[in-house]
C-alpha cells in the first residue's frame, strides 16, 4: 500500500499546471517514488506533541508486547 500511494503522490509532479505540458518519466517517477516511500516510512515524532509521543509510544507497546512493531511496513 505504501509503493502504490508513493506512486501516486510521485505522479502528481506532472499534473499541476505548470508541469501538465511534460511527458511523465517513467524511470524518473520511480526514483520520485523510492523517495517518498522512504521518507514517508520514517517516524515524524521530532514535529509531534507530547501528546501524540505518548499515545504512539502506547499503541506500540500495546500491540501483542512486540516491541519491534512498526506502524508502516517497508
Amino acid at each position: 500500500m505504501a509503493r502504490e500511494l508513493a506512486r501516486q503522490r510521485a505522479a502528481h509532479a506532472w499534473c499541476t499546471p505548470e508541469t501538465e505540458h511534460i511527458e511523465m518519466d517513467v524511470i524518473l517517477g520511480e526514483a520520485f517514488a523510492d523517495i517518498l516511500e522512504e521518507e514517508c516510512s520514517k517516524p515524524r515524532l521530532g514535529c509531534a506533541t507530547t501528546r501524540e509521543i505518548l499515545e504512539e509510544l502506547t499503541a506500540r507497546t500495546e500491540v501483542n508486547g512486540q516491541l519491534d512493531y512498526k506502524t508502516i511496513d517497508r
